[in-house]
């Protein structure tokens, strides 16, 4: 695989925050810990570590502690399964009993027994070993930068599932309060959604988007207090296009972080992605969705 200087740069980030992690494997980390270990913005950190290595973040620190934990089993018998719980950062051997048991669907003491038989196939021995293939990205987008001012817009923040958010998303709400109180303009009150969280990090009950209308300059206040006003802050923007099915939005982002960013010359800015979306999917013959990703970002020095 043959990477460009500034994708080299991105793997300079991952490869940092990787070491580190292995060589301390008993602590727990927050994800701005993590965020500032890579030294990457915390609104984009966790969607790149992703696309570039096809595992999340949390994925990989509880593989790293828990190959870890399996090594001293195997080769410190002068421990004891509490004192590798206590080596690894966990507040008792039972806590560090379920967690192990549920990631490798076997105990520690099965593990200390099979290794005292002096088993010559460890049932684990291929698990670590398998090639990472190259990933493919069957979406493409055609990628713009941009400079954008301030971009006021009214907004309901919606907390819950991702996945639900098609049931809840109150736009036609937001788009008949607009209309009524001459908000909108024709040419650019465009419907978008900000993401504030990351789905492999949130838990489901805990994810927090904001769906929004742009409206027109100069708006002070509302007179609804279940709809908010605020500005998506200016500057440079890495603009994705796409033309996609439903389905294939999670392939839309992981192009934009795996893909397009690695080799762009930009870093993320520390500032919150989102998507607008440029028309009725419904009224598609084909059922599209046209939706443009805007990334703030800043030049690679």
């Amino acid at each position: 695989m043959t990477t460009s200087k500034y994708e080299n740069e991105y793997w300079k980030h991952i490869f940092a925050l990787q070491d580190y992690i292995e060589a301390h494997p008993a602590e727990n980390f927050t994800s701005e810990q993590l965020a500032k270990i890579a030294g990457l913005s915390k609104y984009h950190f966790h969607r790149i570590f992703k696309a570039l290595t096809n595992e999340s973040i949390f994925q990989y620190t509880t593989r790293i502690k828990m190959e870890w934990a399996l090594g001293l089993l195997m080769n410190r018998k002068d421990l004891t399964i509490t004192d590798v719980a206590y080596e690894l950062g966990f507040s008792d051997s039972s806590v560090f009993s379920r967690a192990f048991k549920k990631y490798f669907d076997v105990s520690p003491i099965e593990i200390r027994k099979q290794n005292s038989n002096n088993c010559k196939e460890n049932f684990l021995t291929s698990r670590y070993n398998k090639p990472v293939d190259e990933k493919q990205y069957n979406i493409q987008g055609k990628v713009t930068i941009t400079t954008l001012q301030n971009i006021p817009v009214i907004y309901k923040r919606i907390v819950g599932s991702y996945k639900e958010l098609e049931l809840t998303n109150p736009l036609s709400e937001l788009f008949q309060y607009g209309m009524e109180h001459d908000l909108l303009d024709k040419d650019s009150s465009f419907p978008l959604t900000i993401y504030h969280s990351h789905p492999d990090i949130t838990t489901a009950d805990n994810q927090r988007a904001s769906s929004c209308i742009i409206i027109k300059q100069n708006v002070k206040q509302l007179d609804r207090e279940e709809i908010g006003l605020m500005e998506i802050p200016s500057g440079l923007y890495g603009v994705i296009h796409f033309e996609i099915r439903q389905k294939e939005y999670p392939d839309a982002w992981d192009f934009v972080y795996g893909k397009w960013l690695p080799s762009s010359g930009y870093l993320p800015a520390n500032s919150f992605p989102f998507e607008v979306y440029l028309n009725n999917p419904l009224e598609d013959p084909l059922q599209k969705h046209i939706v443009d990703i805007y990334i703030p970002i800043e030049p690679i020095n």
